[in-house]
């Protein structure tokens, strides 16, 4: 909920902040580079010398406040501060709950990747709708009509304190459950592999892996940023198009349909995860993401009507991709801290690339909007090939490891044989 309220309340907290959309929406970059820095912190600081659940209790805590001050400041220098502190919160609650989640269900975490991600998504479809009555009744952005320095009728403010205080309970619901199981996480512990393979095939699954990590990442940057680019910008760019035909009601109500099959298409794939492959879901998604985008281009630029629909078509598609790929790659390899740093550098990226691609010039081109996510949909789709190409052949990472301790038993069997052989009064006594 508190990322998904930027996306519809951006225009109301320009005028709140008396600051242009082009300026204000710099705040979402501010709030990805704060991601960056906590993810990178976690990673190599603060899950490494502090202790893990508590580290995320402090988060949400601190979290939620911040989130709830954004427009209370008054300023965008003070709504830019609780951006960079949120997004850290984020970050480190990121890290965190991937590897507890990866060393919970193992080989079984497909499902559970899922669900995770379906929390975020039911967040998402929540926001909008409880942010809808108190947006301002103005129907011009400030870039438009001229009215920086009006006082704004806008309450977001209530929402932002609404999403805080729950951000914030949920730190002391863990707080709680600390308390009933006060152990650690262990993400920087390796995990186990065969202890005694052929050298050359260990490099060749060495290589493997990381290619599978770097598709992955590549995965991941680009579904972020075609998430983003509309999560973010979809409400500016109905109301730069005035052809469209949208105002800021009939606008939110698309960003929550949006997140609304966002949230569908999640729970249809947790659903289908316990019986489907993690790429089978891929490809199927995907294929509804193309045929979004197609309509997308084609007929969102002129017909204001269709973007109901492909706009609708594009949140299903979306919603389950980040959730499979991580499922995919686990199934080739162990993600390890510094596989989970990758991503969320990724996926850091991919949210700061919308204030910067789009953000900048969606009033004067508003077509900029549909052209970007064309392209990322390109890239997209190529990578996915070389997915495929990639594991064709390959065998999981747990069929690798159970055949990589059979030599290993072999030897301490052969070795036991020899030594009873060479040392009988031993072997008797």
């Amino acid at each position: 909920m508190v990322g998904a309220i930027l996306g519809t309340t951006l225009i109301d907290l320009s005028e709140l902040l008396d600051s242009p959309v082009e300026r204000t929406s710099q705040i979402l970059t501010t709030r990805a580079i704060g991601f960056l820095v906590g993810s990178l912190l976690s990673s190599s600081v603060l899950y490494r010398y502090i202790h893990g659940k508590i580290c995320m209790v402090y988060t949400l805590v601190l979290g939620g406040v911040v989130n709830a001050l954004i427009p209370s400041l008054g300023t965008l220098a003070g709504a830019h501060m609780c951006l960079f502190f949120a997004g850290m919160s984020a970050g480190i609650l990121e890290v965190g709950g991937n590897v507890w989640l990866e060393q919970l269900w193992l080989e079984s975490v497909a499902p559970v990747f899922q669900m995770y991600h379906l929390s975020f998504a039911f967040g998402s479809f929540v926001a909008p709708v409880i942010t809808e009555p108190y947006l301002s009744t103005k129907k011009e952005t400030p870039a438009v009509s001229g009215t920086e320095g009006d006082i704004s009728d806008t309450w977001i403010a209530i929402p932002y304190a609404i999403f805080g205080t729950f951000y914030s309970l949920v730190g002391f619901f863990m707080l709680f459950l600390f308390c009933i199981d006060p152990s650690d996480l262990h993400g920087n512990q390796p995990a186990p592999t065969g202890e005694t393979t052929n050298i050359e095939k260990t490099k060749q699954r060495a290589q493997f892996e990381w290619r599978i990590a770097v598709h992955l990442v590549l995965y991941i940057f680009v579904q972020v940023s075609v998430e983003h680019t509309i999560g973010q910008m979809l409400n500016v760019y109905v109301l730069s198009h005035v052809t469209l035909g949208f105002d800021k009601w009939s606008a939110s109500y698309l960003f929550a349909t949006f997140w609304t099959l966002y949230t569908a298409g999640r729970v249809v794939a947790m659903v289908l995860s316990f019986k489907v492959r993690s790429f089978t879901l891929i490809l199927f998604m995907h294929s509804l993401c193309i045929i979004g985008t197609i309509l997308i281009v084609t007929l969102g630029t002129t017909v204001g009507s269709s973007l109901w629909v492909s706009i609708g078509i594009m949140g299903f598609g979306l919603s389950p991709l980040y959730a499979s790929a991580m499922s995919w790659a686990v199934r080739y390899t162990r993600l390890q801290y510094i596989h989970m740093t990758f991503v969320l550098v990724a996926s850091c990226m991919g949210q700061m690339l919308p204030p910067l691609t789009v953000a900048l010039w969606v009033k004067a081109t508003p077509s900029i909007f549909v052209w970007v996510i064309f392209g990322w949909m390109v890239l997209h789709t190529i990578n996915l090939f070389l997915m495929h190409k990639v594991t064709k052949g390959q065998v999981d990472i747990y069929e690798y490891e159970s055949a990589s301790t059979e030599p290993t038993m072999g030897v301490a069997t052969s070795a036991a044989g020899s030594t009873s052989e060479s040392n009988p009064d031993e072997a008797s006594a």
